[in-house]
Protein backbone atom coordinates (compact mmCIF):
# COMPACT_ATOMS: atom_id res chain seq x y z
CA UNK A 1 0.00 0.00 0.00
CA UNK A 2 2.82 2.66 1.16
CA UNK A 3 4.72 1.28 -2.56
CA UNK A 4 1.14 2.27 -4.34
CA UNK A 5 0.69 5.47 -2.58
CA UNK A 6 5.04 6.62 -3.42
CA UNK A 7 4.31 5.83 -7.15
CA UNK A 8 0.84 7.81 -7.26
CA UNK A 9 2.37 10.36 -5.61
CA UNK A 10 5.74 10.81 -7.82
CA UNK A 11 3.94 10.00 -11.05
CA UNK A 12 2.07 13.30 -10.27
CA UNK A 13 5.54 15.23 -9.89
CA UNK A 14 6.46 17.33 -13.16
CA UNK A 15 10.34 17.96 -14.02
CA UNK A 16 10.53 21.71 -13.93
CA UNK A 17 10.76 23.90 -16.91
CA UNK A 18 14.04 24.65 -18.39
CA UNK A 19 15.87 28.02 -17.09
CA UNK A 20 14.89 30.97 -19.35
CA UNK A 21 18.33 32.23 -20.85
CA UNK A 22 18.90 34.99 -23.49
CA UNK A 23 18.02 32.38 -26.26
CA UNK A 24 15.12 31.38 -24.93
CA UNK A 25 12.52 32.19 -27.18
CA UNK A 26 9.80 33.96 -26.34
CA UNK A 27 6.15 36.03 -27.79
CA UNK A 28 4.93 39.17 -27.00
CA UNK A 29 1.86 40.72 -28.47
CA UNK A 30 2.22 44.45 -29.24
CA UNK A 31 -1.06 46.36 -30.59
CA UNK A 32 -2.27 43.15 -31.52
CA UNK A 33 0.75 41.93 -33.18
CA UNK A 34 2.40 38.81 -32.19
CA UNK A 35 6.58 38.95 -32.12
CA UNK A 36 8.77 35.93 -31.37
CA UNK A 37 11.95 37.06 -30.59
CA UNK A 38 15.08 35.89 -28.15
CA UNK A 39 14.54 36.97 -24.07
CA UNK A 40 17.18 39.14 -24.41
CA UNK A 41 15.44 41.21 -26.85
CA UNK A 42 12.80 43.71 -24.98
CA UNK A 43 9.26 43.48 -26.96
CA UNK A 44 8.44 47.59 -27.71
CA UNK A 45 6.20 49.37 -26.29
CA UNK A 46 4.49 50.53 -29.30
CA UNK A 47 4.75 48.76 -32.88
CA UNK A 48 3.38 49.99 -36.35
CA UNK A 49 3.41 46.93 -38.59
CA UNK A 50 6.02 47.71 -42.10
CA UNK A 51 6.64 44.03 -43.37
CA UNK A 52 9.13 45.95 -46.00
CA UNK A 53 12.80 45.34 -47.69
CA UNK A 54 15.02 47.83 -46.20
CA UNK A 55 18.99 48.61 -47.34
CA UNK A 56 21.17 49.47 -44.76
CA UNK A 57 22.52 52.85 -45.24
CA UNK A 58 25.54 52.42 -43.02
CA UNK A 59 27.46 49.45 -40.98
CA UNK A 60 24.91 49.85 -38.06
CA UNK A 61 24.52 48.07 -34.61
CA UNK A 62 21.22 45.97 -33.97
CA UNK A 63 20.48 46.81 -30.50
CA UNK A 64 18.16 44.84 -28.19
CA UNK A 65 16.49 47.79 -27.29
CA UNK A 66 14.94 50.76 -29.05
CA UNK A 67 17.60 53.32 -28.36
CA UNK A 68 21.34 53.87 -27.66
CA UNK A 69 21.13 52.22 -23.78
CA UNK A 70 20.79 48.35 -25.22
CA UNK A 71 23.16 46.37 -25.36
CA UNK A 72 24.75 45.26 -29.46
CA UNK A 73 23.36 41.56 -30.73
CA UNK A 74 24.94 42.03 -34.21
CA UNK A 75 25.80 44.47 -37.24
CA UNK A 76 24.30 45.13 -40.40
CA UNK A 77 26.95 45.70 -42.83
CA UNK A 78 26.82 48.65 -45.80
CA UNK A 79 24.36 48.02 -48.61
CA UNK A 80 22.52 44.89 -46.54
CA UNK A 81 19.16 43.88 -46.91
CA UNK A 82 17.11 43.40 -44.07
CA UNK A 83 13.37 43.02 -43.38
CA UNK A 84 11.81 45.62 -41.22
CA UNK A 85 8.73 44.42 -39.42
CA UNK A 86 7.93 47.94 -37.99
CA UNK A 87 8.26 50.89 -36.61
CA UNK A 88 8.37 51.28 -32.96
CA UNK A 89 9.54 53.58 -29.97
CA UNK A 90 11.14 57.10 -31.21
CA UNK A 91 10.41 56.07 -34.59
CA UNK A 92 13.26 52.78 -34.62
CA UNK A 93 13.20 49.89 -36.40
CA UNK A 94 12.38 46.46 -35.06
CA UNK A 95 13.69 44.14 -37.76
CA UNK A 96 14.00 40.34 -38.86
CA UNK A 97 16.57 38.75 -41.35
CA UNK A 98 13.55 37.12 -44.00
CA UNK A 99 9.70 38.62 -43.61
CA UNK A 100 7.39 38.48 -41.25
CA UNK A 101 10.37 36.30 -39.28
CA UNK A 102 11.60 36.25 -35.63
CA UNK A 103 12.24 39.92 -34.12
CA UNK A 104 16.04 40.33 -33.94
CA UNK A 105 16.36 43.33 -33.05
CA UNK A 106 16.15 47.17 -33.43
CA UNK A 107 17.94 49.87 -35.75
CA UNK A 108 17.64 53.57 -35.29
CA UNK A 109 15.54 54.91 -37.90
CA UNK A 110 18.23 56.73 -40.18
CA UNK A 111 19.73 53.07 -40.44
CA UNK A 112 18.52 51.96 -43.12
CA UNK A 113 15.82 53.02 -46.27
CA UNK A 114 13.28 51.28 -48.50
CA UNK A 115 14.91 49.11 -51.11
CA UNK A 116 12.33 50.54 -53.81
CA UNK A 117 14.33 54.24 -52.56
CA UNK A 118 17.72 52.28 -52.80
CA UNK A 119 17.80 50.99 -55.84
CA UNK A 120 16.25 53.99 -57.46
CA UNK A 121 18.81 56.27 -55.79
CA UNK A 122 21.47 54.45 -57.39
CA UNK A 123 20.16 54.08 -61.03
CA UNK A 124 20.31 57.98 -60.92
CA UNK A 125 23.79 58.17 -60.25
CA UNK A 126 25.69 58.76 -63.18
CA UNK A 127 28.30 56.16 -64.55
CA UNK A 128 31.92 56.44 -63.40
CA UNK A 129 34.33 57.09 -66.40
CA UNK A 130 36.49 54.41 -67.07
Amino acid sequence: MLTLLAALTLAGCKAPPPPVTDDTLVTSEVNGVKLVHRHAVAAPGEFTLVNESFRALYAASVMTLPDYGGKVVRYLDNAQTFEVLGRVEHNWLAIAEEPSGQLIGYVPPKAGVENSRYDGHAAQRPAASP
